[in-house]
């Protein structure tokens, strides 16, 4: 809290309310409740496996992500993906987008708790799932460097090659 205190200033720590822990990156500082790491960490209350799967997903997406992405990623029917993101927004750990039909995680720094968790291959799998659920998008609805990407960490050069080079034909146009 010192150093919070040192960065922003004593103004800033005489307006928080409850408890924070700062977490700083290479690029930005973050203060998050420390209610909201202790939420989402305990593993008191056994979360569902629908939505364990959502909510991995969603982390490996790094972005907002709607009902239709997670269904096709994860293969579970539309309600089952209904029922797991409303429990994980009435949780508080995704919250809707403003404007989109689709949802974020409350705070970046859950959403690399949930990353961080995965196993490799794990990971791996959830990126392929959700490469092939971009490539099943419109093209406006999706990046070619970002299919691209989910390939890369996928493990899977013949995906990444084809969306790699799709990528460079759309920047030079």
């Amino acid at each position: 809290i010192q150093e919070l205190a040192n960065v922003s200033g004593p103004a800033l720590l005489g307006q928080l309310r409850d408890p924070v822990v700062p977490i700083r990156s290479r690029s930005a500082l973050w203060v998050v409740p420390v209610a909201d790491i202790l939420e989402f960490h305990n593993p008191a209350p056994r979360v569902s496996d629908d939505v364990l799967t959502v909510l991995r997903i969603a982390a490996a997406a790094g972005r907002t992500i709607d009902d239709r992405l997670l269904v096709t990623a994860s293969g579970l029917s539309a309600d089952q993906v209904q029922r797991a993101v409303r429990a994980a927004v009435d949780d508080h750990v995704l919250v809707r987008v403003p404007g989109e039909a689709g949802y974020r995680f409350r705070h970046e720094i859950l959403r690399a708790l949930v990353a961080s968790q995965l196993l490799p291959d794990e990971t791996r799998h959830i990126h392929a799932a959700y490469a092939r659920a971009l490539m099943q998008e419109p093209a406006d609805r999706r990046t070619a460097t970002e299919v691209a990407n989910h390939w890369d960490a996928a493990g899977e050069p013949v995906g990444a090659l084809g969306a790699h080079l799709e990528a460079a034909q759309s920047a030079r146009a």
